[in-house]
């Protein structure tokens, strides 16, 4: 919403509409003839509106208002038309979005009368009147006492002193000649011989010098100080002093403090829990440096409005970095409210503090308080305001690296020259090189068939060489035990598992799923229990494991476990999905040796539940993936329990980021990756639940950072 659309302060008693300055918009062609409304129409204003209009609006929007509210009278059908500081009150051409019905409905523009909302019924007897085309009788055009005061630049600008231009006086007469030491001090003489008075007589020296230094440090001198200036009696000897204070760092410090008042400094926002604001400090140590180096006060000002737009910012003397682009840090302090309840309010507030700030510390002007009107004494408009509040509002408050910017920005500008330089031949080159291979693009098609005929044929799996060792179809677990009260008494069917759980992608009727609705208990109560199922004893004759697999991702809780005389030796999970889908086991280096499958349910809690289904003894490979070889003889780590879902693992796995475990060292589900850069050099950063950027790079320098009203990646 434009700033010129929101005025968030009204009088308290009126129907007004207020907001910026705009043109007289007449139409006369849109407008009806007035004796063209038909007596029923002009007996429904008589009677209906024009008493609401008394009633409700005349005492602010009419000729005989004490004060004329928004320069809008209600009181004739031209006025109406005419408007006021917002222009016509009511659009013909769209009755229903006219101001005045926005107004009276409390829109997102207005809400009028302020006390309080109109009923629903005048509310609707304006609508329609506004609908009709504001039916009016032919009569005499009101008489008004009102005047419809016109924000008259010059002659404000003429009031007061403080618009005039800067001219040179007159030197007063005074009676003691030989008082002044320059001209200024005339002025004072003058006024004190007026009032009768006489100057003080002249300090001492031990006086002076303690005035120096609590004027320009802060700080009251040593006696060694103070011994050594009295005594000496070289000429030019205060002048010595004050030219040693103003070279004093604590000169900027001490003065600083006054500077960093006007901005309402504060290294906090000031809100509840009244959080710190980062990199402050750095504005704070911008200002007493610049004090410090006597810089110029308009370049002062201009590092403070626009310090990070200067095409050659200041740099530090010594560091090299941006001194230009801290300046603008100032927009950004003062209160914040945490977590404000309406938002937009709040950036408004926030918008209007920065006006207050940067008028009165380098204007003098109170201009917030054109925010919601003309300003009444001032040369401000509320034109004026919103036109600062715009500027304000396309700007943006990030953290800069000022410290590696300007060098940064010098090394990009000569890859940029090097760039521009090469490029000639390295387009010429990359055109011989294509010219070259295009040329036998024949050859490399014919040759690349030639090697793909001598590749194998992949071939689909020997129904011969698969033994199906467990499927369920019988509807009971045959020579399988349970243990616990997780898997029931045999296997689960889709009318016996909760209906929320969809198709779970069995291979047959029969299946086996810890979270069942059997006996007449509810998905809940059963989703409580806990157990294991383990199959018989099998000799291993094949390579490869291959079954169905679903449920919970806890690992070690909800999982296929492989087990050799009572220990893990290879694992699989679910991930947290209901859907099984086709899982493998290497079991290899087990050929010969006997081994188990158990099934675990140790979880009660969300995806406390495990699926299987279809379990299969292969020789024939997968496809696309290589599955979790099983360990030898040993126990399966944390890390190898894992393996089988595809994440990156790390803590008790060798080679792999421990910062990317917890404190327990065990693999995290979920594993932020960093990808390639992209054509914008930022690099691109996924985790499950977001997708961000970050630019590369950003790890070096010394982490110093400063608000500022950046524009465009460049401030990044």
């Amino acid at each position: 919403m434009p700033f010129a659309t929101r005025t968030p302060y009204w009088p308290a008693t009126c129907l007004a509409l207020l907001c910026t300055l705009t043109a007289l918009s007449t139409h006369a062609a849109e407008q009806a003839d007035p004796a063209a409304f038909t007596a029923p129409q002009l007996e429904f204003f008589e009677k209906e509106v024009r008493p609401l209009l008394v009633q409700r609006c005349y005492s602010c929007h009419s000729g005989q208002s004490k004060k004329l509210k928004g320069k809008l009278r209600l009181d004739s059908r031209a006025a109406i038309l005419h408007g006021g500081d917002t222009g016509p009150a009511v659009d013909l051409k769209k009755p229903a979005a006219s101001l005045l019905i926005d107004a009276v409905n409390y829109g997102d523009v207005y809400q009028m009368p302020p006390a309080g909302k109109l009923p629903a019924a005048e509310i609707a007897t304006l609508e329609r009147w506004v609908e009709m085309g504001l039916p009016w009788p032919t009569e005499k055009a009101p008489d008004g006492t009102t005047a419809m005061e016109e924000f008259d630049l010059a002659s404000r600008q003429q009031s007061h002193w403080s618009w005039r231009p800067v001219v040179r006086p007159q030197l007063p007469a005074i009676k003691d000649a030989d008082w002044p030491r320059q001209d200024l001090d005339r002025f004072i003489l003058a006024r004190l011989e007026g009032e009768g008075l006489k100057p003080a007589p002249r300090a001492q020296r031990h006086q002076l010098i303690r005035r120096l230094h609590l004027d320009l440090t802060g700080l009251p001198p040593t006696p060694a100080q103070t011994a050594a200036f009295l005594s000496d009696e070289t000429p030019g000897a205060y002048e010595a002093l004050v030219d040693r204070l103003l070279k004093s760092p604590h000169f900027g410090e001490r003065w600083g403090r006054h500077w960093l008042d006007l901005v309402r400094y504060a290294e906090s926002r000031g809100h509840e829990f009244d959080y710190n604001a980062a990199n402050v400090h750095q504005y704070r140590d911008y200002v007493i440096r610049a004090l410090n180096a006597d810089l110029p006060y308009d370049q002062f000002v201009r590092e403070h409005l626009a310090g990070d737009l200067l095409p050659n910012p200041r740099t530090h003397a010594t560091e090299g970095f941006n001194e230009s682009i801290l300046g603008t840090g100032f927009w950004f302090l003062g209160e914040w409210v945490h977590s404000p309840v309406d938002i937009r309010q709040d950036e408004l507030d926030r918008y209007d503090n920065m006006i207050d700030v940067m008028c009165k510390t380098f204007l003098g002007l109170t201009v917030s308080c054109a925010r919601c009107h003309d300003h009444k004494f001032d040369a401000i408009t509320q034109k004026d305001y919103y036109a600062l509040a715009g500027y304000l509002q396309s700007s943006g408050y990030r953290q800069v690296r000022f410290d590696t910017l300007q060098s940064n920005l010098k090394v990009a500008r000569q890859m940029e020259a090097f760039q521009e330089k090469a490029q000639p031949a390295l387009v010429a080159a990359t055109a011989a090189a294509r010219h070259k291979t295009l040329a036998r693009l024949e050859d490399y098609l014919l040759f690349s068939l030639q090697v793909i005929g001598t590749l194998p044929t992949p071939h689909a799996a020997d129904p011969a060489k698969e033994v199906v060792f467990m499927d369920f179809e019988s509807g009971t677990y045959g020579d399988w035990k349970t243990t616990g009260t997780a898997f029931g008494d045999r296997p689960n069917t889709a009318e016996t598992i909760g209906k929320y759980q969809g198709d779970v992608s069995a291979a047959g009727k029969f299946f086996v799923n810890s979270h069942s609705i059997r006996n007449g208990k509810d998905v809940k109560h059963d989703d409580g229990a806990r157990g294991k199922l383990t199959s018989p004893p099998f000799t291993v004759g094949h390579r490869y494991i291959r079954m169905l697999v679903g449920g919970g991702a806890h690992r070690g809780k909800t999982c296929i476990n492989l087990m050799r005389d009572g220990k893990i030796v290879g694992t699989l999970t679910g991930k947290s999905n209901n859907r099984m889908e086709t899982r493998w086991l290497d079991v290899g280096p087990f050929r010969g040796q006997l081994l188990t499958i158990e099934v675990v349910d140790e979880v009660t809690g969300s995806w406390g539940n495990i699926g299987l289904d279809h379990i299969v003894f292969t020789d024939q490979p997968p496809r696309h993936a290589t599955p979790p070889p099983a360990t030898g003889g040993q126990p399966a780590s944390p890390c190898q329990r894992g393996s089988s879902q595809g994440q990156a693992q790390s803590g008790n796995c060798p080679g792999l980021d421990p910062a990317l475990v917890d404190r327990t060292g065990q693999p995290q589900r979920s594993v932020l990756h960093l990808g390639p850069v992209d054509h914008q050099g930022w690099q691109i950063a996924t985790d499950r639940r977001s997708r961000w950027k970050t630019p590369g790079g950003l790890g070096k320098g010394r982490g110093h950072g400063l608000v500022t009203p950046g524009r465009g990646p460049s401030s990044c």
